[in-house]
This record gives C-alpha cells, sequence and structure tokens, in this order.
C-alpha cells in the first residue's frame, strides 16, 4: 500500500535528522547517504500511486533535506569525519524531525483501509474525459495525460467467473477519492457486482472554487476544512 512507502521515506527522512542528537565528532556521517534514497523513494511513490499531498511533499522534503545536507554527503564520499553541526543546520534538522513525525501521522491517518481478500482476482480500468456539464464530455486521447475534468473506473472479476447482473455506479463524497473508495471497490467486483467509480473535476463542478479543486489536493483541503467547518462535511 501507498502508506507504507510514505511512511518507510519520512521515517527515513526523520532518522537522517535525527541523527544529529546521537552522532558525535570522530564519527563518519553514514547515515547522511540515505537522503539520496529518499529522493528516489519518492519518486517511485509518485510513479505508482500518482501524485498526492503526502507523495508531493515526501519528494520535496527530501529534495530540500540533501540539497542542505550537501556538506556531509561531500564529506562522507571523501572518507572524511564529522567536523560539526551548525546552529542553523540543528534549527533546519529540529523543523525537518517535526515535519516528518507530522506527516508519518497524517499519512497513517489518511490511509485508506486495506483489502486482504485477494481472490477472485479483480481487474482495473481507468477511462478519462475532457468536457463539463453544460457542453457534455468526451473521451480524452489515452496519450493525453495532462489533466482530465473526469476519471471513470471500472473494477471487474475475470470474465470466466459468473458476475452478478448488477452495475454499481459509486459516486465519491467530496472529501474522498480513488484512494479511500479503492479497497470497498474491489470488494463489491470480488462479490460479483460491476462497479463503476467517478470523479468529477469539471470546470462547472467546483466545490472549493480555488487551487484547492484539483485532483491531487481536493480530498485533504476537505477533510482538514471539515475539521473545524461542519458546513464541510
Amino acid at each position: 500500500m501507498k502508506v507504507y512507502g510514505e511512511v518507510l521515506v519520512f521515517f527515513l527522512l526523520l532518522l537522517i535528522n535525527g541523527r544529529i542528537l546521537f552522532l558525535r565528532h570522530a564519527k563518519k556521517d553514514s547515515i547522511v547517504m540515505i537522503a539520496p534514497v529518499c529522493i528516489l523513494l519518492s519518486i517511485l511513490l509518485i510513479s505508482a500511486w500518482g501524485v498526492d499531498v503526502l507523495t508531493c511533499f515526501s519528494l520535496i522534503l527530501s529534495i530540500i533535506v540533501t540539497i542542505s545536507n550537501f556538506h556531509a554527503i561531500s564529506r562522507y564520499s571523501a572518507n572524511l569525519y564529522v567536523d560539526h553541526y551548525s546552529p542553523l543546520m540543528r534549527i533546519w534538522a529540529f523543523i525537518t524531525i517535526v515535519l516528518s513525525i507530522v506527516a508519518i501521522i497524517l499519512s497513517i491517518i489518511f490511509a485508506p483501509i486495506e483489502n486482504k481478500t485477494k481472490t477472485p482476482k479483480v481487474y482495473e480500468s481507468l477511462v478519462r474525459f475532457n468536457g463539463n456539464f453544460r457542453t457534455g464530455f468526451e473521451e480524452a486521447p489515452k496519450n493525453n495525460f495532462l489533466k482530465s475534468d473526469v476519471y471513470l473506473s471500472e473494477f471487474t472479476i475475470a470474465p470466466n467467473i459468473i458476475a452478478r447482473d448488477i452495475v454499481v455506479v459509486v459516486i465519491p463524497d467530496k472529501r474522498g477519492n480513488l484512494d479511500t473508495y479503492h479497497n470497498y471497490l474491489e470488494v463489491l467486483a470480488q462479490n460479483g457486482y460491476t462497479t463503476y467509480f467517478a470523479e468529477f473535476y469539471a470546470s462547472d463542478a467546483k466545490w472549493l472554487r480555488s487551487f484547492s479543486d484539483i485532483k491531487s489536493l481536493r480530498k485533504i483541503v476537505f477533510i482538514l476544512k471539515s475539521l473545524f467547518d461542519e458546513s464541510y462535511i
């Protein structure tokens, strides 16, 4: 699951910046070499699961941590010992530790429920559409990976398994997206229901009427707002 990858990246970042609490002089700062690995892991997360707030934040934080530790990386590459940590570096490390802990907590809170039933196998497909409710929608070109206005996912079981003659269409709550409902959709498909899941981001269906309406932000913004304002529930 995506949450395991997110927690791993943020834990490694926590370890990298927490090293100043236990690493002393005359020691080789080998832990800092994990920083570039965090960048790679974040890129793999985005490649596998797409861009959202936490995966994007993990990549940005990994890059910043790597750049801020460039001096330590250079010294370790040159087989040199730790010289000292500046007060500014200690302050930055403390900030990063706090950010990493908060990110781990958010990753766990927003983690979807895992479907541990793997049989029968579920087949998932995605069709994207462009347009709006005024003029209608048309299927987006398959070679176009830019922003789309509608994402329609289909969940079915293997053709050789008899399915129910019922189609279920799911349109998520404004605080949810495909990640939130993915395991429930799999369970419906495993029980023989052909299931469709639709996400709308059309220009005339904006809920927040701001930049936060984009696919990667809307869910988490609505969740955070709903904590303080019941009208967002």
